[in-house]
């Protein structure tokens, strides 16, 4: 949840956290992870995981080369990579979504379920483990189906 509880106060209830730290040391630094070249909307931890939106400047997958959108997914306690969502850019062009900017948006996480704005201005939700949930591709909403299978 954004802000930790309901009352999004941003204040943590953690203990004995460190006051200063250094990348290059080490100190204080648990682990660290690479990600893309750009990162704009920020992590997020929800169930032992960390869901980060970047770009495709350090392509986890070398069949998977360009300029993408990703969301990635880490194990919290070590910073294990375990997944990622790529995204193609506008077949548009720069003018409508600009190069090298990935997915920029804050994902939000609810249970099993990790929901983020694609670099496409899609609504994506994954489960937390990675897999496509559904994805917004245009303003017409398909019927959702009843219990019966019908569509409504």
């Amino acid at each position: 949840m954004w802000g930790g509880t309901a009352q999004r106060n941003m204040a943590s209830a953690a203990k004995n956290l460190p006051e200063t730290w250094d990348v290059k040391t080490g100190k204080n630094i648990k682990w660290k992870a690479q990600i893309g070249t750009t990162s704009y909307g920020n992590p997020v931890v929800a169930g032992g995981k960390i869901f980060l939106g970047t770009n495709n400047g350090n392509p986890r997958n070398p069949a998977i080369q360009g300029d993408q959108g990703v969301l990635m997914c880490f194990q919290e306690s070590d910073g294990k990579f375990l997944w990622q969502a790529v995204t193609d850019k506008l077949a548009s062009g720069p003018q409508t979504d600009f190069p090298e900017q990935g997915v920029c948006s804050s994902p939000a996480v609810e249970g099993r379920r990790a929901y983020y704005v694609s670099n496409r201005g899609e609504l994506v939700c994954l489960d937390t483990e990675g897999f496509l949930e559904f994805r917004t591709r245009s303003t017409r909403v398909p019927p959702m189906p009843t219990s019966s299978g019908d569509s409504t």
